[in-house]
């Protein structure tokens, strides 16, 4: 087997045992995606990222950014975010109480990445704020 194939599939299990956070997305049209598109279980996330650094364009230092971001596989999508669209996201964030989701949006400011890799893509959803 191809190394790379054999690297998605790794990805891919890691989804399927204890390992991931649990993710419910909402498109565009206002279809909720909570099952995991080849297994039909509950949709996981790989892996979240509750914050990251970043440079502060101002002032050149390296600031900490307290806004997720969720690492999933492609395969257990059944409809893939791209660029431009405005999706709903819950996640948990806080990983002793994984049953209580918190709304997040992706929006046009932040495209999700990879995908051509090994398999999965990043989001970078910003927290929801009602009006």
């Amino acid at each position: 087997m191809n190394l790379r194939k054999l690297a998605v599939k790794d990805v891919k299990n890691l989804n399927v045992k204890d390992w991931g956070i649990p993710l419910e997305l909402m498109g565009p049209d206002g279809t909720w995606y909570r099952t995991d598109n080849e297994t039909g279980a509950l949709l996981q996330a790989l892996q979240v990222t509750y914050d990251y650094r970043k440079l502060d364009p101002q002032t050149g230092l390296e600031v900490i950014v307290n806004e997720p971001v969720i690492t999933v596989s492609l395969s257990s999508l059944a409809r893939i975010p791209i660029a431009g669209e405005r999706w709903i996201v819950r996640i948990p964030v806080d990983i002793s109480h994984l049953d209580v989701f918190v709304n997040f949006v992706l929006t046009e400011d932040r495209a999700p990445e990879g995908g051509a890799s090994l398999g999965f893509i990043r989001l970078y959803p910003q927290k929801a704020v009602q009006l």
